[in-house]
């Protein structure tokens, strides 16, 4: 059988056209999640390091909403299909420009279709699981596509995939297709590549049954159904005998040509539909090595789809190896010596095409790249990053040395550190003249003496003052400690700053240029800032990039312009050979960060309106969650659960040897600084016949805290037989470790076949164990991380308001400053005739949910509704994209703008006590999401601006509060 492999689909014959200075444009016609996705700007950093080549990020914009020949000129294009992307549109433009293409676009279509990939499969020589198909409808192919693969491998499609005649499931084992039988267990696949609902059918001597497949959503994959056994009767499917795969493993190979590939394995997702993910967030999977069969099939995947870069699915079974599906195009992720290896191999694709068509990859003078679409400003806002949990204890005094701790003035005023001492001695005052309530100052003054020191404690003196009269109605003193920035914090925040870094230098490097930060006056607001400009204006840790100045003032920040350092842009040690010696010498980019209290600040604003909602919430009646049918249950079992928590808490503190369960204390805590926090979350949350939902934001915090920072610790310390597993230093008395069997929630070893593992519905979560051992969250706390997530997911936003009026007045009375602020921003960049530039605004959680509120009832058009939204966890961004194109170069008033507004909920995993976490404790921030489609400039500033126009007149832009000195 002929393979018709002698060569991959060629593209067209290419016109004559220049290259742009010297180098060879790479365009990427992709969807910008796609294309502007860190493995892609890994690739994309390195090829531009090498000194050869310039990158044309296409954009969505361009792509959707432009003609094919407003679209840019390139010499290579990289361009393959996503959600939303217009395939045929794509292929027209490579009619009309006729750049060499990584990947073949017509045979993209094929991969659409799973009888069609099969079908090449076969007639490469490629082994595939045996199979029948059922057509219940005449299959409609592509004509492009049946005549390029009529040419190229000899395959008429038309006539090898017909209508099926008949089909019966005879019994609950057995079907029937056109006379010939396949008997359970089998895979059923819609024939759509675009659909992932696959059903797994087991046979009855295994219990029977069916395991549905699906995209992965947060930690699963698939769900076992027991009592389905019967097929599916609408539609077109393929039935595929079920492999007992290897190790209960799957292999994802990468190709990067048709001579190299890269290959990994996973869990299957036929054990039980659990994900395991890493601390990015990513599926947990291990680097394999292939065989020479299994290369030689990679080569002819490659060639015969004529995709240089793509991925397929590949099954282990009894000694042999079977492809199953073909992807299209695929990046390994986090891998840099597969970042450096493609990027070699691309950069001698490229070299080598040029130097065979030498004259004809060149780009006409026709296209004008000043015509085109650019990135011009960039503005986000972004919540602070990982924090300890915050902590407070309030106290209502009236006497007079606490009346002069107010200097005189009406409002709060809040002291820290060493300024603390000054609340002491007024308790003490207080205590010696007896003003106050004894117990309330004694407790007040051990407290502010435990707590001596810290950098993170602050006292707030808060008074309310008489509307009618003026006079001082209660006055309260509020000790609050935590909410010190991380080490986790330190290194998801990093990441960040060299992911955009990495992603605005392809996009365009001009936004480097002109980089200006505010910051909230917050400790750890200010130290997030500054750990990202680290990274953002150098993109190597410990670089040139330096901090100069106090924390509270205004702060400057130096560092090798864009140009200067686009070199190391990529990793170092790339592969690509490049060494960044043709990048211009620059002079340093110095950014300035701007302390803006009234902008970035907490203030007491909207106090009263957030009181009043609080208040509201206590009301449990008016509260729905999902999946919930009787709340004051649920209410009543996290109550339950958290009482049978302490009493764990309190035995093993007395049982256990503590300070050797865990060898390492982030922040500064310890055992007892642990118990401290979640006696007063006991106490909270056990001791009172009602609920308090107010409270229900620290609990979470700190389960998220734990569950990241102090996996070791609250795996010991709750649970009800505390000795299993524990070294024999933690033991306070004899006993031994349990030398008993591990229960079914105990993680175990590989079963050597699959079938095992997945017979009848017996198939249980944790059957399956990585190589890595994996650390025994305890049943109760993710009983107790489920319950206070619910709450929180609805307590959390509703803190801001719950009906539009109630988001609006808040909103505008916490956020219109920062709102005003970016509207300034983006006429600004509008205004300036060249350039580009990049403004952050780092804050606090209030703000990017009330800016976030604002945003939605401004009226902008929105794609996603706002409860569909994640947590707004650390790192949020809220990010506003202006974009600007220029129809006449000689006249400004041909320019046109739009923005696009995006939303990433930073460091956030929903189901953060399955992930598996390193050392670091971080989570990498997770990618933007589009919040809208490109809008007219004036339409966004129009509807903002209507929107703060119904600011209340108490929102001033202006400091509400101020520092005590010590």
């Amino acid at each position: 059988m002929s393979s018709g492999l002698s060569s991959p689909p060629s593209s067209p014959a290419r016109r004559q056209i220049p290259m742009r200075e010297g180098k060879y444009v790479i365009g990427v016609c992709a969807m910008d999640a796609k294309s502007r996705s860190k493995p892609m700007r890994n690739i994309l950093n390195r090829l531009v390091a090498t000194g050869h080549f310039e990158v044309q990020i296409f954009g969505d914009k361009m792509i959707l909403d432009e003609d094919i020949t407003e679209w840019p000129a390139c010499n290579f294009l990289i361009s393959f299909f996503s959600t939303g992307f217009p395939l045929d549109k794509a292929i027209d433009y490579v009619a009309l420009r006729r750049p060499y293409l990584v990947n073949d676009l017509v045979t993209q279509k094929g991969l659409f279709d799973r009888r069609i990939v099969l079908t090449v499969l076969d007639h490469i020589g490629v082994k595939t699981p045996r199979r029948l198909v059922v057509n219940r409808s005449e299959p409609g192919f592509d004509a492009d596509l049946v005549s390029k693969l009529q040419r190229h491998l000899g395959l008429n499609i038309p006539k090898m995939i017909r209508l099926t005649k008949s089909i019966e499931q005879v019994d609950y084992d057995t079907l029937v297709v056109d006379g010939v039988t396949i008997t359970k267990p089998f895979v059923e696949k819609p024939v759509s590549g675009e659909d992932h609902n696959i059903y797994v059918f087991f046979h009855s001597s295994q219990g029977g049954g069916c395991r549905k497949l699906f995209r992965k959503v947060a930690n699963k994959s698939s769900e076992f159904c027991p009592d389905l056994w019967q097929v599916r009767t609408e539609g077109s499917f393929i039935y595929e005998e079920f492999m007992d795969v290897d190790n209960a493993e799957d292999v994802k190979v990468y190709t990067m040509g048709p001579m190299q590939a890269h290959a990994e394995t996973r869990k299957s997702p036929v054990v039980d539909g659990i994900v395991q993910r890493n601390h990015d967030g990513k599926e947990v999977r291990y680097v394999t090595q292939l065989s020479p069969e299994e290369r030689e099939y990679s080569r002819r995947v490659s060639l015969a789809f004529g995709q240089t870069i793509c991925g397929f699915d590949l099954l282990r079974a009894g000694g042999s190896s079977y492809v199953i599906d073909v992807n299209g195009w695929s990046f390994v992720k986090n891998n840099n010596d597969y970042y450096d290896q493609c990027t070699t191999i691309l950069r001698k694709l490229f070299l080598n095409a040029a130097k065979r068509h030498r004259g004809s990859l060149m780009l006409t003078k026709e296209i004008s790249f000043e015509n085109q679409w650019r990135l011009k400003g960039f503005f986000s806002v972004i919540r602070h990053a990982d924090r300890t949990p915050k902590l407070k204890k309030k106290f209502n005094f009236m006497s007079a040395p606490f009346v002069e701790l107010l200097g005189g003035g009406k409002e709060e005023v809040i002291f820290k550190r060493e300024a603390a001492q000054r609340v002491a001695e007024a308790a003490q005052d207080a205590l010696a003249d007896g003003l106050e309530d004894r117990d309330k100052l004694e407790l007040l003054l051990a407290l502010l003496k435990s707590k001596e020191g810290n950098e993170d404690t602050k006292v707030q003196i808060k008074p309310s003052w008489n509307k009618t009269d003026g006079s001082l109605d209660k006055l309260q003193c509020i000790c609050k400690w935590g909410g010190r920035f991380t080490h986790a914090g330190r290194h998801h925040t990093h990441e960040l700053g060299e992911s955009l870094r990495k992603d605005l230098l392809l996009i365009n490097r001009e936004l480097l240029e002109d980089v200006k930060v505010y910051s909230a006056s917050e400790q750890r607001v200010i130290q997030t800032a500054e750990v990202f400009m680290e990274s953002f204006l150098s993109s190597q840790p410990g670089g040139s990039a330096s901090v100069t100045g106090s924390s509270s003032a205004l702060n400057a920040l130096t560092a090798p312009s864009p140009a200067a350092s686009a070199s190391s842009s990529g990793s170092s040690g790339s592969g690509s050979g490049g060494s960044g010696k043709n990048s211009p010498a620059s002079k340093p980019t110095t950014v300035s960060m701007e302390i803006r209290r009234d902008m970035l600040d907490d203030s007491n604003a909207a106090k009263e309106q957030m009181e009043r909602v609080k208040k509201d919430l206590q009301d449990h009646r008016a509260l729905t969650l999902p999946g919930v049918s009787d709340l004051s249950e649920f209410i009543r079992d996290l109550m339950s659960t958290m009482s049978r928590m302490r009493e764990m808490m309190h035995a093993n503190f007395a049982k256990l040897d503590v300070d050797a369960i865990q060898d390492d204390w982030c922040c500064g805590e310890s055992p007892a600084l642990f118990r401290e926090r979640w006696e007063k979350l006991f106490k909270e949350f056990c001791d009172s016949s009602k609920l308090d939902l107010s409270k229900v934001s620290d609990l979470y915090d700190s389960l998220k805290y734990d569950a990241l920072h102090n996996r070791t610790f609250v795996s010991r310390i709750f649970v009800e037989r505390a000795e299993y597993g524990l070294p024999p230093s933690a033991l306070r008395t004899g006993t031994p470790p349990s030398s008993a069997a591990p229960s079914p929630a105990m993680p175990g070893a590989y079963s050597s076949s699959l079938s095992s593992q997945i017979s009848s519905a017996a198939s249980t979560p944790s059957s399956f164990s990585s190589a890595i051992p994996v650390l025994i969250y305890p049943g109760i706390l993710r009983e107790l991380f489920r319950k206070a997530k619910l709450l929180f997911d609805y307590v959390g936003p509703s803190e801001y308001g719950v009906d539009p009026a109630d988001k609006r007045e808040i909103g505008l009375l916490t956020s219109s400053c920062l709102l005003r602020q970016i509207l300034v921003d983006l006429e600004a960049v509008r205004a300036q005739p060249r350039g580009a530039c990049t403004r952050l605004y780092f804050t606090k959680e209030s703000h990017v949910h009330t800016l976030l509120n604002l945003v939605y009832l401004s009226g902008v058009p929105m794609k996603i509704p706002a409860g569909n939204l994640d947590e707004l966890d650390y790192l949020t961004q809220i990010t506003f994209e202006l974009y600007e194109r220029n129809r006449g170069i000689a006249n400004e008033a041909d320019k046109e703008f739009s923005v696009r507004i995006s939303f990433s909920p930073g460091a956030y995993c929903a189901e953060l006590v399955d992930l598996q976490m390193d050392d670091r404790h971080s989570i990498v921030a997770a990618p933007k999401r589009d919040l809208t489609d490109h809008v007219s400039l004036d339409d966004v500033v129009g509807s903002l601006r209507k929107l703060i126009e119904q600011t209340p007149s108490e929102a001033v832009c202006d400091t509400a509060c101020h520092d005590a000195k010590p």
